[in-house]
Order: C-alpha cells, then sequence, then structure tokens
C-alpha cells in the first residue's frame, strides 16, 4: 500500500464508534484543547446530568463530536458543542466499575483528533441491606439465664465496602417487655435480655431491622424472628391447705371415703403439671389409701379400730 494519497485509515469498532488512524498524508489540523479531561459524578445521576466538555483549540465547520470507545451500554451522549452528558442511569453503577475511560473523537470531513474523558463514580446508598431469610424460626427453653444466645440472624448489602454497608440490627417489634436483644449491634446475635417465662409468654414473633449506615440516606429492610419457648417443670404442685382435719367413726367399711386433699400445678397442661398424689407417712399399719391416685381421695383399706389407735 503507497501512503502519499492517504489520510486516515477508518476502522469500525461497533455500531456508533469509529476510530480514525492518521498513516500519512499531513498533520490533522483539529487539536483538543487538552489531551484528557476528568470528572467525578454520583453514581445513578439522572439523564441530561452534565459530565465535563471537551473543546478544541479552533472550531471548524461540520465539526462533529463522538466516541470513539468507552461508552458502554451507551451510558453517556455528547452533542455538537462537545457537552458530555449521562444518557443510561443504569449503566453508571459504582459496584460495576469505579472509573470509566471514554475516547472522544473531534472529526471535520475526513480528519480527526481524539482525547480521553476520565469519568470517576461517587459510590452512592442505592442498595439496602438484605436479610437471609424473611422468617426465622427457633425454641428456647423457658428460666434459660440471662444474656443466653438465641438465634444470629444475617444481612447483606451490595454497596462497595463503607458506611453504606455497614449494617446496625435492632429488634423493632414484638419486644415490648424488653424480653429480648441483640448484642452487639453488628452482630445479630439475639439474646435473652430477661427470664423468660412459658406460662406467661408461650410464643414471641420479633420483627427484626437491618439498617446501613449511609450519612446522606439510609436504607433498611425488616425479618420476622418467631422464638417458641419450651415448657420445664418449675413449679411444684401446691396443696390447697397445708393441714385437713377429718373425723371418722371406727368399724367403718373398708373402701369407707375419708376425705379429698386437692393440689394445683403452675406449668402448662401436660406431664409437668399432671399431679399424683400419694401417703408417704403416718400409714405405717397401712390402713389408708389414695385411689386412684391422680384423684387425692383417701379411703380406707383396714378396719378401723378406736382401742388400737384413737388418731
Amino acid at each position: 500500500m503507497r501512503y502519499a494519497n492517504v489520510v486516515a485509515v477508518v476502522l469500525c469498532l461497533a455500531m456508533s464508534d469509529v476510530v480514525k488512524i492518521n498513516v500519512g498524508g499531513g498533520t490533522s489540523q483539529i487539536q483538543f484543547t487538552s489531551t484528557n479531561y476528568t470528572s467525578t459524578i454520583p453514581e445513578h445521576s439522572p439523564p441530561s446530568t452534565s459530565v465535563v466538555k471537551v473543546a478544541v483549540t479552533s472550531v471548524q465547520p461540520g465539526l462533529e463530536f463522538s466516541f470513539a470507545s468507552g461508552n458502554t451500554n451507551q451510558a453517556f451522549s455528547i452533542n455538537l458543542q462537545g457537552l458530555v452528558t449521562v444518557s443510561n442511569t443504569e449503566a453508571i453503577d459504582y459496584e460495576e466499575s469505579q472509573h470509566i475511560s471514554l475516547i472522544v473523537a473531534a472529526t471535520v470531513g475526513n480528519e480527526s483528533a481524539y482525547t480521553t474523558v476520565w469519568v470517576s463514580l461517587q459510590d452512592i446508598n442505592d442498595n439496602p441491606p438484605l436479610f437471609s431469610q424473611n422468617k426465622y424460626v427457633t425454641e428456647l427453653y423457658e428460666r434459660v439465664p440471662i444474656n443466653t444466645y438465641v438465634m444470629q440472624v444475617s444481612a447483606s448489602d451490595a454497596d462497595s465496602i463503607g458506611p453504606n454497608s455497614d449494617i446496625v440490627y435492632r429488634i423493632i417489634g414484638g419486644n415490648e417487655k424488653g424480653v429480648f436483644t441483640i448484642d452487639p449491634p453488628k452482630s445479630g446475635m439475639i439474646k435473652t435480655n430477661l427470664i423468660v417465662d412459658y406460662e406467661v409468654q408461650d410464643s414471641y414473633r420479633l420483627v427484626i431491622e437491618a439498617r446501613d449506615d449511609g450519612k446522606t440516606l439510609s436504607l433498611s429492610s425488616t425479618c420476622v424472628v418467631e422464638i417458641n419457648i419450651i415448657d420445664i417443670n418449675d413449679n411444684p404442685p401446691l396443696l390447697s391447705q397445708n393441714k385437713y382435719v377429718k373425723k371418722l367413726y371406727e368399724e367403718v367399711p373398708i373402701n369407707t371415703y375419708v376425705l379429698q386433699v386437692s393440689a394445683s400445678d403452675a406449668d402448662s397442661i401436660g406431664p409437668n403439671s399432671d399431679i399424683v398424689y400419694r401417703i408417704i407417712g403416718g400409714n405405717e399399719t397401712g390402713v389408708f389409701t389414695i385411689e386412684p391416685p391422680k384423684s387425692g381421695m383417701i379411703k380406707t383399706i383396714a378396719i378401723v379400730d378406736y382401742e388400737v389407735q384413737d388418731s
């Protein structure tokens, strides 16, 4: 190939991106005022946000500006005056790329010049914390010591490392009596703050908030934690009286009803509150029995003789 009359070779890189490489025929009369331009904008800036204005040293008729490369997903546009603006908000994402390099071409006829535009993106708090689960379920025995570990919730934030992704957890519902706490606040670890009593409340439904530490805007989300309390046998049966007194004639028939004792148990309905009665003292001769054992009814199982024993 001979270069004497060749001004430029044109390479088509994309539908809207054209690069012209000068290989001969003299020096281009087009020159930018700077070999590179810099700008900083927040990520996800709205369309038409001004980024930077490029310029040439001498404006000539038919001057046009275009992007030769770097304008991925048509994130930016440039007008005839060289003003670069935001075109596609979603394409300007700090989490995808913190810096964008644009090659801008200035073209008049068959001549072109090039400059670089460096766009730095500022992170904004555009992602809320998200819990790993919408609902957590666990069990907890009643009467466990204060500061007992219950469970841990966890959330993540897609924002870059820093305040926008620092997460603090707190209980915002279902904890009116302050039974539970999250300590430390950034850990997501739920612990007991008071003694849990099954007989007072047998389950809890907590609403947990995860909130980031964004300075200008703080974002949050919530999850639900269900805690089912397991009953333990923590209440002894209590007799309705400490002492019962009853008179009984001697020589009454065997299986004669004497009296009934009664006790109650504050534990919930089930084995922990089922009561069985038995005589453990004063019945060495086997005169009395409790039948049925759960009834508390004392009856004779032998003939009572006043002359043998009067009380």
